[in-house]
């Protein structure tokens, strides 16, 4: 439930933020010579917002695209993902599990969890048959080009192993979050606490068999 509030929030604050811009550019004043040759903070900030609004708007493009899809496609058994699950060198993998739902939209998942020493992570998988709902927050985020950074720690949209995705890392708490977006379809999430960065979590995303995930079907 948090890691979903949490992609809401962000999803809401991108599209205010590309709100905001157009509406600046369209209140300022017309002159000539300023419209000729805009000033350096203009040719500045311009091209970033133009290049998340363009990443944003492919988002919406491939969730339509996956929304088409997801009548025709079977829903891939978790046992199938459970298969997926890998082990991850130094640490100890444990509970592995998996399940199938349907609440007016079909997902199956399956999870496992990984522990070193005082650090722990875990691991899930999930077929969201391209679901709109599951998916339209996070594709937009994820191509929105988002970053915060504060002494708290980060969070930014971002690619691992050619796939987009997002992940986060708070100080305070020593928390990480990895998420990626495969096929247009399967979401790998990695929640790690105790961990001194987000290697960890980069690194258990990147242990799992992506290119054979995104071939599933």
């Amino acid at each position: 439930m948090r890691r979903s509030l949490f992609l809401v929030t962000l999803f809401a604050g991108c599209l205010s933020a590309c709100g905001g811009s157009s509406s600046s550019d369209s209140a300022r004043p017309e002159s000539g010579a300023s419209s000729a040759q805009p000033s350096s903070g203009q040719a500045q900030g311009s091209p970033s917002v133009e290049k998340g609004f363009e990443q944003m708007m492919q988002g919406v493009q491939q969730m339509a695209d996956a929304q088409g899809r997801g009548g025709q496609t079977k829903l891939v058994d978790y046992e199938v993902l459970k298969g997926l699950l890998p082990d991850l060198s130094g640490w100890e993998r444990s509970g592995a599990k998996g399940q199938q739902v349907s609440m007016g939209i079909s997902l199956s998942s399956a999870e496992a969890h990984y522990a070193k020493g005082d650090a722990s992570m875990k691991l899930e998988i999930i077929d969201t048959n391209f679901s709109q709902m599951v998916l339209a927050p996070f594709m937009m985020f994820a191509r929105a080009g988002y970053e915060e950074k504060s002494d708290d720690g980060y969070k930014k949209g971002m690619t691992l192993g050619g796939y987009p995705g997002f992940e986060s890392w708070e100080k305070g708490n020593r928390d990480a979050e990895v998420h990626l977006l495969v096929g247009d379809r399967f979401m790998v999430n990695v929640e790690a606490n105790g961990v001194d960065n987000a290697e960890p979590a980069r690194a258990l995303a990147q242990a799992v068999n992506l290119s054979k995930l995104a071939g599933l079907k």
